[in-house]
């Protein structure tokens, strides 16, 4: 019934490619199936504000970046004198955000996109972990770039993660930070996944790679302009996936409207889709989800790759564009198939596992033992013509003896 569903829907919808209207038009499927309700989406951003229309899907926030004392601050704890900690969602003593309301610009806007009433997952819950500051939380540039020069985000993510898998998060949004990926990262995106939570991050563009993009069972992801092309001029084996990077204008609690991060909005945009999957079929792993999502994107002519004459894992985008339409049929598949049919096994997909045992290739019975009579036969039929051969000339040296 689903399949059925979902496949009449793409098909009345498929029109000429294009990465923003061909994601419409998959969400718009998607939707007629389910909005994510029951799934808690977590974004790892800069606070969510209150704009119309997502009050009663934001379930709270956790304020991380007020609580951490001001990098460019020296304390008495650095001096070795302990200094009690900020308490949560009060300011830390001095620094940039002392006496200012976080501006929740960036976070705001990826709420909206995701559950506001014309959102992705309208019916699914946000819930914030403010770790990154907003340029508006600055009096000027010089004061972001120096806090930036001077921060050490790791821990607040590290903390976050934590927190948001504790607090019921399906799906976690955030930023890739990480310069290496150091065992307490491992731990924390392995805590995340033992809980089949769905990480997902966009991949930025230079050459240093930042996790945890990267790392096996997060899901990385590229953001396309208008005209499909990737936003970023980079290419990297961290992207599994792309989604549109330009979503529409969204709300800020200053009143303002515009585009998100693209990064981010990509990022977001796999998550609803993630969080589609979770909300259809309540027990699918993180691996399994990953498997329907990757298995499922979408090429730049619009046709899923494993539908697609010319697929090939492309750096740039990955296994192509979300399609959350043809990823809830896939999953369905997934979910319904016997144990150990239901493609390739979980643990070795994206949960990091060691990869299965060499198979022996199979081979044509009929042409193997066929071809090795021939080759017999003909063995014996050179041996034939050698010992003619051989007796003609024993013949032929005695002829010339009596002649003699």
């Amino acid at each position: 019934m689903l399949t059925k569903s979902v496949a009449c829907v793409t098909a009345a919808l498929a029109l000429a490619w294009a990465p923003s209207a061909q994601a419409t038009r998959d969400f718009a499927a998607a939707q007629r199936v389910t909005k994510g309700a029951g799934v808690t989406v977590a974004l790892l951003s800069s606070g969510v504000g209150w704009v119309d229309g997502i009050g009663d899907s934001f379930k709270g926030e956790h304020d991380l970046l007020r609580r951490t004392k001001d990098p460019l601050r020296r304390t008495k704890q650095e001096d070795g004198d302990p200094a009690p900690a900020a308490s949560e969602g009060t300011a830390a003593p001095g620094g940039p955000f002392a006496g200012r309301d976080p501006a929740k610009v960036t976070g705001t806007r990826l709420a909206a996109l995701l559950t506001a009433p014309t959102g992705l997952v309208p019916d699914a819950n946000v819930l914030s972990v403010r770790v990154e500051p907003d340029p508006q939380d600055f009096a000027d540039p010089e004061a972001m770039a120096a806090w930036r020069a001077a921060d050490l985000p790791g821990e607040r993510y590290l903390e976050a993660i934590r927190w948001a898998v504790d607090h019921g998060a399906g799906v976690i949004v955030l930023d890739s930070v990480f310069p290496a990926p150091d065992e307490r990262l491992r731990e924390a995106v392995g805590y995340a996944l033992d809980a089949n939570a769905v990480l997902v991050t966009p991949v930025r563009p230079g050459q240093d790679p930042r996790y945890p993009a990267g790392l096996p069972g997060v899901l990385g992801v590229a953001p396309l302009g208008d005209d499909g092309r990737p936003v970023y001029e980079a290419r990297n084996h961290a992207v599994v996936l792309s989604a549109p990077g330009h979503p529409r204008d969204l709300p800020a609690p200053d009143g303002s409207t515009g585009a998100a991060d693209p990064g981010l909005a990509a990022a977001a945009q796999v998550g609803a889709a993630a969080a589609m999957l979770q909300s259809r079929f309540p027990g699918i792993t993180s691996a399994q989800a990953g498997q329907a999502l990757t298995a499922t994107a979408r090429r730049p002519h619009g046709a899923a790759w494993k539908d697609s004459a010319d697929f090939a894992y492309d750096t740039a985008i990955g296994f192509g564009q979300v399609n959350p339409a043809g990823a809830l049929i896939e999953a369905e598949r997934i979910m319904s198939a016997p144990a150990g049919q239901a493609g390739v096994p979980e643990e070795t997909v994206f949960g990091g596992g060691p990869p299965p045992a060499p198979v022996a290739a199979g081979h044509d019975g009929p042409l193997l033992y066929g071809s090795a009579a021939l080759l017999g036969a003909g063995a014996l039929l050179l041996a034939g013509v050698v010992l003619l051969l051989r007796r003609h000339s024993r013949a032929g040296g005695q002829g010339a003896e009596v002649q003699k």
